[in-house]
């Protein structure tokens, strides 16, 4: 029992050293609108938020199934001066399958550590692309914003 409280303590002290004091690459100002698609949202909960990663709500109530990459096919932006920036990664990996979402609810865990370790104190967005099928197609990007404290 002694290891496992010791192992949780380094690695929550091993995360705020990774996080404070670390300045963020931002990379392109944003130029494109989310949340536009009617019945389609998605929400950041609020006290699942890490430095590292946060619990997110996808609502469809379109009438149909929305689809989607896959659980890992998301992006973070940094909010700076009332604008949104992406942020700048290394290489990261990422396979294609799609990933459908019929009417209601679907839970999701993002983990965002392994492309851009764990974020420093400030305010964020994680961005998810979706689309649908059917005799009109139209893709859509939903966001939801977050703070890391």
């Amino acid at each position: 029992m002694k290891g496992r409280g010791l192992a949780a303590v380094l690695a929550l002290a091993l995360a705020c050293l990774t996080a404070c004091g670390r300045s963020l690459s931002l990379g392109e100002k944003v130029g494109y609108d989310t949340n536009t698609f009617p019945g389609a949202s998605m929400a950041v909960e609020a006290d699942t938020v890490t430095a590292t990663g946060a619990a997110l709500t996808i609502t469809n109530e379109t009438g149909g199934e929305i689809l989607s990459g896959n659980r890992h096919d998301f992006v973070v932006q940094a909010e700076k001066d009332g604008d949104w920036y992406d942020i700048e990664t290394g290489e990261w990996a990422n396979t294609a399958e799609a990933w459908v979402l019929p009417e209601g609810v679907t839970d999701m865990e993002a983990s965002w550590a392994d492309r851009y370790g764990a974020l420093p104190k400030g305010h964020y967005r994680i961005v998810k692309g979706f689309w649908t099928e059917g005799a009109v197609e139209r893709s859509f990007r939903l966001s939801a914003e977050f703070d890391v404290d």
